[in-house]
């Protein structure tokens, strides 16, 4: 299966890269508090993330995805936000203004990766606040929201 937009792919490495982010997928997360998630970061450099719900995304490899959620709980760390709306909300913000550290990605490139880190980011939890749990077809959630933005891949 191929990705749903390779550049995201490629932001992804180069943001665990550029922030030096160091993580594991971690057995026991789902036992985990995000305070547990804080601490062990804290004690090691180390951040754990949850292996599951990898094989339909839009990053198309589970690497990518575990990856994609070492960077966003760096964010979340960092900027020291829960997990509610809002907070992801900002998250997703601080991810995208981030893009703006890459002098190779076009304008439309930033557009499109900006669209699917809001997909991925926001949108998903909007869907886990009306539903209690997350899209198990994340492609194809994404896609539809992507083609509610005209954006088609």
């Amino acid at each position: 299966m191929e990705p749903l937009y390779r550049t995201l792919n490629r932001v992804v490495k180069t943001m665990v890269g550029l922030g030096k982010i160091r993580y594991r997928v971690a057995d026991n997360y789902r036992d985990m508090l995000f305070a547990d998630v804080q601490d062990h970061y804290a004690r090691t450099g180390v951040i754990p993330v949850w292996g599951g719900a990898s094989d339909n995304t839009v990053f198309a490899s589970a690497p990518i995805n575990h990856a994609f959620r070492a960077w966003h709980d760096h964010v979340h760390i960092g900027l020291r936000l829960g997990f509610d709306l809002l907070s992801e909300s900002r998250v997703c913000e601080y991810q995208t203004r981030s893009l703006l550290r890459l002098p190779w990605l076009s304008a439309v490139q930033r557009r499109v990766c900006g669209a699917l880190l809001h997909t991925e980011i926001v949108e998903q939890a909007r869907y886990y606040d009306r539903t209690g749990a997350f899209p198990v077809d994340q492609l194809g959630f994404a896609r539809r929201q992507l083609q509610t933005l005209g954006i088609t891949l």
